[in-house]
């Protein structure tokens, strides 16, 4: 628990010594080998420094801790995925961030209805006997929620509801919340 206290200062201290000094957090894309309908949110967008947020939720020691960006501009819903798929940066790699959703392409489509985002499945994804799914769908639900004016995230694949784990394992086709992952988040 203290080194999790410790990594968050240290990141907040970095990430404060960067945007003083003007120091973006990457300078180029890292690629990765798209498939399928995935493709769209696999290229990562240019990092600024800038007036806007958006916070990503990591995997650090098989918890999860909510990272702020810094942007020119808001993020659109799709820009956060995007974002999100592509995992952590250079810098957030350093000290130990990673993704459970690194080689996936669980995600085809999002968008927003009103005040749920609607996460539709990869046709092409199939159960890959990971042990890391939950850590994955609470990066997408607490990243999702994280955005202003999403209060929960609903699952589907060609349109239809489906069941995706909670932080205990159970399958729930009922949209979540981040609070349906309280026991994976590092504070």
């Amino acid at each position: 628990m203290i080194r999790a206290y410790a990594t968050a200062a240290w990141l907040s201290g970095l990430a404060l010594s960067a945007a003083a000094c003007g120091v973006p957090t990457e300078d180029s894309a890292r690629p990765l080998a798209p498939t399928g309908d995935a493709q769209a949110f696999t290229e990562p967008v240019a990092r600024a420094a800038g007036p806007a947020s958006e916070h990503l939720y990591l995997v650090n020691n098989g918890s999860l801790i909510r990272v702020e960006r810094k942007l020119s501009a808001p993020p659109s819903i799709q820009q956060l995925v995007s974002d999100l798929m592509a995992g952590p940066t250079e810098a957030e790699e350093d000290v130990g961030f990673t993704s459970a959703l690194l080689g996936t392409h669980i995600i085809g489509a999002v968008e927003a209805r009103a005040t749920t985002a609607v996460v539709d499945l990869s046709s092409t994804r199939e159960d890959t006997g990971r042990n890391d799914d939950v850590l994955a769908f609470a990066q997408v639900v607490c990243t999702l929620t994280a955005r202003p004016g999403v209060k929960r995230v609903a699952f589907t694949r060609e349109g239809h509801p489906v069941g995706v784990p909670r932080a205990d394992g159970a399958l729930t086709d009922t949209p979540l919340t981040c609070a349906d992952y309280t026991s994976l988040l590092t504070w």
